[in-house]
């Protein structure tokens, strides 16, 4: 699985339990989640073959802490439903287009395998 197609992958899984995601962060729809890369590992003897991890961010829109909360919750319990993860970490996440205001929410670490195809 190629880099691109890792982050694709994780937007199939998403869209699968309803939630809406892109790799672009000013196409995103809010509550929704960010795609993001992470460091690329080949740290095999093959070169080809190594860790590739993903940033996703579950992010609600700022209206208000209560309604956040519960945006969160909602995105975290179906997040947890199609994909495997340990933590989820609270942050505010700047966006271009979404305001000056930073958003509230959460941080989450996937990792996957890359192998040549």
């Amino acid at each position: 699985m190629d880099f691109p197609a890792v982050l694709a992958h994780v937007q199939e899984q998403l869209a699968d339990a309803g939630i809406t995601s892109a790799t672009d962060s000013r196409n995103l729809e809010l509550p929704g989640a960010w795609v993001t890369p992470g460091p690329i590992h080949l740290d095999r003897l093959d070169r080809e073959t190594g860790q590739v991890e993903v940033d996703l961010f579950l992010i609600a829109p700022d209206t208000g802490a209560g309604e956040a909360l519960v945006n969160l919750a909602d995105l975290l319990r179906r997040a947890a439903e199609v994909l495997v993860f340990e933590d989820a970490a609270p942050v505010n996440v700047q966006l271009p287009n979404h305001g000056a205001d930073p958003m509230p929410g959460l941080q989450i670490s996937l990792s996957y395998e890359v192998t040549p195809d």
